[in-house]
């Protein structure tokens, strides 16, 4: 495919029509040119993430995209962009797409353009929002797997531990079944109105999941989640990738697998969260952001320490500050601390247990899957934390 024909793929094919309307039909219709070229920008940005024909990678395309649409706009189209995000008023596009979307508002636009011109948009708003629904189910799919790990995450907290997270009912949200009802309900609500055809959506991306094969789907993504995990924790601290596969081989191999199996889980959390900051880093961080919660430190021999909460805490916020002003912002970060640090007390159970039980062994091996998909989140929100600013402990 040449250059010309991806850019002609990547455009919005509404806003092709509408930019060949008279000036004063454009003007009776409100469609200011900032508001076009912003939508130009959001369809195409779905036709890039959601083109399954271009085998380059999605941030390699997306870059190349914007170079070519910023050049395009130009730094008047520009500016008025920047100052309509600026005044933007939600409430009020909001009633616009309302209006818009009645019976009465698209008679109104049939007699004022005539039908052939009618039809034309018609038929190109169809083309638009088909690359857009596309898109929007690839990215809920491509969500499931951090949904499947929260659900693994979570599961091991307890309710009483869940009820002492500020917003505990989002906490215990079931977020595979609602990206599974999502997902269906783009599948049978969207699809069928849209002509699909037009986009580059295969048999498979078109057809919805069904409870039936939920199980399956659930398995692979686990073994996703559990790979994905691995890079993570290769990308943080490569030597601890053996405490995995040593855990691995003792669950196989060893009569004592499960202690065995149950101190390496340990040791690899242990040092993931103890390397990341020394203790004296971690207490500074607590007192500056939970200076009233005692569950952040405790004392031996008049000397305080950190806890397990506060160093998984200062781990995942990269020792950054945390926003005061946005008191749920840290919520799925709290919850996944508290299944990481819940997690490592049940290891530390079956460690020191030895019993060496078949239940022992399962009940690691469901540990071990908790502890992957806890650390996958947790480490995916510290990489992105500390690619803000450099890390400092708030005074």
């Amino acid at each position: 495919m040449s250059e010309a024909e991806r850019s002609g793929r990547y455009r919005s094919k509404l806003v092709y029509e509408l930019r060949h309307l008279r000036p004063s039909l454009r003007a009776a219709l409100r469609l200011e040119d900032h508001f076009l070229t912003l939508l130009d920008g959001a369809v195409g940005i779905c036709a890039v993430l959601s083109d399954q024909t271009d085998e380059r990678p999605r941030l390699e395309r997306l870059e190349d995209f914007f170079d070519e649409f910023s050049e395009e706009i130009g730094e008047g189209d520009l500016s008025l962009l920047l100052a309509f995000f600026e005044t933007l008023d939600t409430a009020t596009w909001v009633a616009r797409a309302e209006r818009i979307a009645g019976a009465g508002f698209r008679r109104y636009v049939r007699r004022l353009l005539g039908a052939a011109s009618y039809n034309r948009i018609e038929t190109a708003f169809k083309e638009d929002a088909a690359v857009v629904v596309f898109a929007l189910r690839l990215g809920v799919r491509a969500a499931m797997p951090y949904a499947v790990a929260w659900s693994d995450a979570v599961q091991v907290v307890s309710k009483e531990q869940l009820k002492a997270v500020n917003g505990s009912a989002i906490a215990g949200a079931d977020l595979v079944d609602a990206v599974m009802k999502f997902d269906t309900f783009v599948g049978t609500k969207m699809f069928s109105t849209l002509p699909m055809e037009m986009t580059t959506a295969s048999g498979e991306d078109l057809k919805n999941w069904g409870n039936a094969e939920l199980p399956g789907l659930l398995e692979q993504f686990r073994a996703v989640v559990a790979e994905s995990s691995i890079r993570r924790i290769e990308e943080a601290n490569a030597p601890l990738v053996r405490k995995i596969k040593g855990a691995r081989s003792a669950l196989e191999n060893s009569e004592d697998g499960a202690s065995q199996a149950a101190n390496s889980l340990i040791e690899l959390f242990d040092r993931i969260t103890r390397e990341a900051f020394p203790k004296s880093t971690v207490l500074e961080w607590s007192d500056a952001n939970f200076p009233d919660d005692t569950d952040m430190f405790h004392c031996k021999d008049n000397l305080r320490a950190p806890t397990k909460r506060a160093e998984t805490l200062c781990f995942i916020h990269a020792g950054k500050p945390i926003d005061r002003d946005n008191p749920q912002g840290y919520l799925i970060q709290e919850v996944i601390a508290r299944a990481l640090v819940a997690t490592r007390n049940k290891l530390e159970k079956i460690k020191h247990s030895d019993k060496g039980t078949p239940q022992e062994r399962d009940q690691v091996l469901h540990l071990s899957k908790a502890l992957g998909a806890a650390l996958l989140l947790a480490l995916s929100f510290a990489k992105m934390q500390s690619k803000t600013e450099p890390a400092e402990v708030p005074q």
